[in-house]
């Protein structure tokens, strides 16, 4: 409540100043000058455009190596995008749980993330905690990571 109490106090800066200080970094002072508001604005909206993520490039599957349940693997949660909710944000991971389990309990097997990076927003939060290490973990055709 009182970072939420925090946040609400002490608002960042408006848009339009933010917006001026990445063009201020981008452009030299000439060039900044000569931009009109609907060049900026445009210049802002491309780059805010959600990038398009395609896989067009496969993997090279000759340099992979069998499974091995001894050594495991890792897994990261570095960052979330997009949430609609202004709120602190966790990050739960978990290997294929079923629907209902952690309504009741949590799983031994469940990882939350407790290193949230401050200076991200709370729409978009990063995380600093690193790989996790997931060994012994049986190989099923349906594994997945949750």
């Amino acid at each position: 409540r009182r970072l939420y109490s925090h946040r609400v106090a002490a608002p960042g800066p408006p848009v339009r100043e933010a917006m001026l200080d990445l063009a201020r970094a981008a452009f030299a002072p000439n060039v900044l000058s000569g931009m009109t508001e609907q060049d900026l604005e445009r210049w802002m909206a491309k780059r805010l455009e959600r990038p398009q993520f395609a896989n067009d490039r496969p993997l090279n599957y000759r340099r992979s190596d069998p499974y091995v349940p001894d050594l495991g693997f890792h897994v990261a949660v570095d960052a979330c995008s997009r949430l609609s909710k202004t709120a602190f944000h966790v990050a739960v991971q978990s290997l294929f749980p079923p629907g209902t389990f952690y309504a009741s309990k949590a799983s031994d097997d469940v990882v939350f993330t407790q290193q949230p990076d401050v200076g991200s927003s709370m729409v978009a939060p990063r995380w600093r905690d690193g790989l996790h290490p997931r060994q012994h973990v049986i190989h099923e055709p349906n594994l997945v990571v949750i």
